[in-house]
């Protein structure tokens, strides 16, 4: 992003000389810090604002050490009360050139240090070779030498005593010779560290304003970044069954615009600054082939699109496997830098917010051959993991380039390369529930007045009781988009991971119902259920469940499946117990010409070990026939509702404590001889 300042100020001085010959513009520069930042989930607007006092007259304001990844067109620069603004421009800020003196403190740490290591190979070199010279000249000979014993026992204890030596200071000149290398590399970080905010690229913005009186002016502007954003996850938070389940609502925010947000008062938002407001346009629409749709329709269909992909991994030393701290990672496409950020203390790295494609991934450290992986494949949604392993003690002007290749899972379960779906994970069903040990799903449920049904039981609707505590954030609907005023400032630095941020808790009565499928499981699932859970304004994200203090584990909330009840599983419970068993009283098979009928039937028990009433919902099944001669009838039984489109039996049991139930259903199967069944 580079601008010309000549075409400003040709235009700046013809301003001026319009209205007086005498003027000239005075050049003032203003640090300013950032006060507040609206995230959404792609993208930031960032508000800056610093105060100065300008005299009457004309002045050219540098606001200097801005991010240089901010949209030019998005710089928003807000009123001035007793001033008037000319014009705004933003240009690149020119590095200075040169060392600093801090700079070159550090080499010459390096260069000492270097010094020392030389002296330590050199007395290693000497110990070495004075052993060998004592090696060389160790032959004593014997008695028929002419050399006594006495002398030959003297000679012998001298080359012990003087080898003994030589090794024990081996060992010693040795392992500080590791110490040096390891005080080698902490100066090399401390220098890349420098170098890193030496040759940080800001750009800076021109605002030219004309001042009708002397005063100290309040100056804030605002300008648009695209990389960061924010997630939403919760918790939800049961102490028993006798209280309302607690919802607390977080966040997940990230950002690697190249600058630190310290202390910014934050409003996090779901709106999409990114996305078109143009009124889309219908083109024609032809019957074709399935495949033949014309790339104008996908490029509509893929416009609104906000999600976008990540690159994690970790940087270490090639030979040591030790990680890298504050490498300089970036993202190219062609020439142009999309993204960047710096590994932390553990090497660790994560550029988020980075947009479909193939890239050019580079990452740099003082001391280490620069390294650039090609073709890095990222797609929405996705996380790509690639890490990177530099060498050291080479030239730094040459770049070691290899192409991106999907690397193997690591054995303790995280990925060092490949990719992993961000949204993969499913809502779940109250038919899987059996099957998971904790979850959230949506069923299907339909209201009438203060009557509910929920899986065609009419029940009485209970009230949605929400109580808001503890963390306390304002809460706004902007043109059909929400933000949360986050009221205490938080600081999230320019490295691309995710900080967790608290947004508000709720408490909120629930329905806690108990829900079997004996025929897979035998256990009983503690569900917690919201009818109607609209006013909440949950997002989709990730969840993490909680039980009596317990972690239960995580799930996928995903708010896009338009269903009017939220069902979240709290896991088993032995307290209420189930058995399912055949009922042999009724078994029968009978012969009819040339088809036979048998007869099948289920016993299922259900008994509550629990001190206080419990609401139990059972879940069965009886077959379907896909053949027309295979015909199939349910008989008598005892559920609350039945589907022959699906053969789903369903009971809504309330059983008092100790109480036990007995449920019972039959059905019969008619199908020809010739016909093989396999029935359960």
């Amino acid at each position: 992003m580079r601008y010309s300042i000549l075409p400003f100020l040709a235009f700046f001085v013809l301003a001026f000389c319009a209205t007086s010959y005498s003027a000239k513009p005075d050049t003032v520069q203003l640090e300013t810090k950032i006060k507040k930042a609206t995230v959404f989930f792609s993208g930031a607007q960032v508000t800056r604002e610093g105060s100065i006092s300008l005299s009457a007259g004309k002045h050219l304001i540098r606001l200097r050490n801005i991010t240089p990844d901010l949209d030019p067109t998005s710089v928003n620069v807000k009123t001035m009360e007793g001033a008037t603004i000319l014009s705004v421009k933003t240009q690149e800020q020119v590095i200075p050139s040169g060392k600093t003196a801090t700079e070159k403190q550090i080499e010459k740490e390096i260069e000492d240090q270097k010094h020392e290591l030389s002296k330590l190979m050199n007395t290693l070199e000497v110990y070495k070779t004075e052993e060998a010279l004592l090696r060389e000249n160790s032959d004593l000979g014997g008695v028929n030498s002419g050399t006594s014993v006495t002398a030959i026992k003297e000679a012998a204890s001298y080359y012990r005593s003087r080898l003994t030596e030589i090794r024990t200071q081996l060992l010693e000149t040795k392992r500080a010779f590791r110490e040096g290398e390891e005080k080698l590399k902490e100066i090399f970080v401390k220098l890349n560290k420098h170098l890193v905010a030496k040759n940080k690229p800001y750009a800076e913005i021109l605002l030219a304003v004309d001042c009708k009186t002397t005063k100290r002016f309040m100056i804030g502007f605002s300008y648009y970044v695209s990389s960061a954003g924010w997630e939403p996850n919760y918790d939800f938070r049961v102490a028993s069954t006798d209280n309302p389940l607690e919802i607390v609502y977080k966040a997940d925010v990230h950002q690697s615009t190249r600058e630190d947000w310290t202390d910014v008062r934050l409003t996090l938002s779901t709106g999409n600054p990114e996305q078109s407001g143009d009124l889309p346009e219908l083109n024609s629409w032809y019957i074709d082939v399935p495949g033949s749709r014309s790339s104008t329709n996908r490029m509509v269909r893929q416009k609104g699109l906000n999600g976008k992909g990540r690159i994690a991994g970790q940087v270490s030393d090639v030979e040591t496997g030790e990680p890298l701290p504050f490498v300089n990672l970036e993202v190219y496409s062609g020439d142009e830098r999309i993204k960047g950020a710096n590994s932390d203390f553990d090497g660790k790295y994560i550029i988020n917010g980075i947009p479909a494609g193939f890239y050019d991934l580079k990452a740099s450290f003082v001391g280490y051959t620069p390294k650039q992986i090609g073709s890095v494949k990222v797609r929405n949604d996705v996380i790509t993991f690639q890490d990177i392993e530099l060498s050291a003690g080479v030239e730094l002007d040459v770049v070691e380039i290899v192409q991106y290749k999907k690397p193997l899972i690591r054995k303790d379960g995280g990925s060092s390369g490949g990719s992993i779906n961000i949204n993969s994970m499913p809502t779940r069903s109250g038919n899987k529930i059996a099957r998971n040990t904790s979850g959230v799903s949506i069923r299907g449920a339909r209201s009438d007045g203060d009557l509910v049904y929920i899986d065609g039981v009419r029940t009485k609707k209970k009230p949605l009781l929400i109580q808001e505590n503890l963390v306390e954030n304002e809460l706004s609907e902007a043109v059909a988009n929400l933000e949360y005023a986050i009221k205490t400032p938080y600081s999230i630095p320019s490295n691309g991971s995710n900080y967790n941020i608290s947004i508000k808790e709720q408490q909120v009565a629930v329905d806690y119902i108990y829900q079997l499928i004996p025929k897979l499981d035998n256990d009983a699932f503690l569900t917690a259920q919201l009818p109607d859970w609209s006013p909440l304004k949950l997002l989709s994200g990730e969840s993490n469940i909680y039980y009596q203090g317990t972690y239960i584990g995580s799930t996928y909330l995903d708010t896009d499946v338009s269903k009017d009840t939220l069902v979240i599983s709290l896991g088993r419970d032995q307290n209420i117990t189930v058995n399912r068993k055949t009922n042999k009283e009724l078994l029968e098979k009978k012969f009819f010409g040339s088809n036979t009928k048998e007869t099948l039937a289920w016993i299922i028990e259900v008994k509550n070990l629990r001190s206080a009433a419990a609401h139990v919902q059972v879940f069965d099944q009886y077959p379907l026939a896909r053949r027309e001669s295979i015909e199939i009838e349910l008989l008598d039984n005892t559920a609350t509702r039945t589907d022959p489109e699906t053969g789903e039996i369903f009971w809504d049991l309330q059983i008092e404590p100790s109480e036990k139930k007995k449920l019972q259903y039959s059905y019969t199967v008619k199908y020809p001889n010739s016909v093989r069944l396999y029935i359960d």
